[in-house]
Parts: structure tokens; C-alpha cells; sequence
């Protein structure tokens, strides 16, 4: 329940689907040229290999910007992961923060 709650999770969470956003609409006027949806691809990686080449077993799995429905599952999955490292982080930078604050982590003469 802590990733939930997770603020630095959620503001990762928001700032990526932001920017996935972003350059989806950024690259429907070059639709058609070479690599024009590259971005997607890259803003993409986690879902790419963990569920395309892990998973899926399919050495040629790639979303693409002429399919936005395939896009959906990229984002929800990308963003998940996401939300769990920015809570991981949280949780780390909170518990370093905790320990150096503690009375019991400072030396005694």
C-alpha cells in the first residue's frame, strides 16, 4: 500500500504521461518518414522487453505510432513501472534521511 501513496511515484507517473503524450502528438505530422516514432519506442523500453522479448518470447515486438491502441498497454505498463521505482527511491531516500537523523547513528566519544 506504501507505492500508492508514494508522492515522488505519482509526480514520475504524471511527468511520463505527460511526455508520452507529448510526443505522440508530436510525431503524427511525420507520420510515414524514417524512425518517426522512435521516441515512442524508446519511452516504451520496459514495456518492450519485459512483456515483448521476456514474456512474450517475440524477438521483433515493437509499439508503434500508427497504432494507438497498442500504445495504451505501453502506458499503463511503463507507468506502473515507474510509479514502483519512484516509490522504491522514496522509500530509500526517506529511510537514509531517517537513519542520518537518528540519535543512535551519531558516534559517541
Amino acid at each position: 500500500m506504501g507505492v500508492l501513496r508514494s508522492k515522488l511515484g505519482w509526480a514520475l507517473v504524471v511527468i511520463y504521461v505527460v511526455t508520452f503524450i507529448t510526443v505522440y502528438f508530436h510525431i503524427q505530422p511525420h507520420r510515414g518518414t524514417f524512425l518517426y516514432d522512435i521516441w515512442l519506442d524508446l519511452l516504451s523500453v520496459p514495456y518492450i522487453l519485459i512483456v515483448g522479448r521476456l514474456l512474450l518470447q517475440q524477438p521483433t515486438f515493437s509499439v508503434h505510432g500508427y497504432e494507438p491502441w497498442g500504445l495504451v498497454p505501453a502506458v499503463i505498463f511503463c507507468s506502473g513501472f515507474v510509479l514502483l521505482l519512484g516509490a522504491g527511491l522514496e522509500r530509500l531516500v526517506r529511510a537514509a534521511v531517517r537513519r542520518r537523523r537518528s540519535p543512535d547513528a551519531t558516534p559517541k566519544p
